[in-house]
């Protein structure tokens, strides 16, 4: 079975949306449990931010995400804004792609 990742930022982010949304810390650390019950969390390395910093993209967290995929080898970005990543060159896949490829 192939390993999901998700950024480290992306994680902290999830969080901050569960709290925010439901007022509740306990939920949102329930939530980031199950979320990792199923992804591994990637570093953000300084080489990665060099990498999208240097790039001068658009988006920087989009680059972000894009640097960090190429530092560990991801196969594909799972995103549901393919048009936001084509600029990268790195294979992209929908949500819906994925779940077809994993079933």
């Amino acid at each position: 079975m192939k390993i999901m990742c998700v950024s480290a930022f992306s994680i902290t982010d999830i969080y901050y949306l569960v709290r925010k949304c439901t007022r509740s810390t306990d939920l949102a650390y329930k939530a980031i449990g199950k979320l990792l019950e199923i992804v591994k969390a990637c570093s953000v390395t300084n080489n990665d931010i060099l990498a999208a910093f240097q790039r001068k993209a658009k988006d920087f967290e989009d680059c972000l995400v894009a640097a960090c995929s190429r530092s560990i080898n991801c196969d594909s970005i799972v995103t549901r804004n393919k048009k936001d990543f084509e600029e990268f060159d790195i294979p992209l896949l929908s949500p819906a792609e994925l779940l077809q490829q994993l079933s």
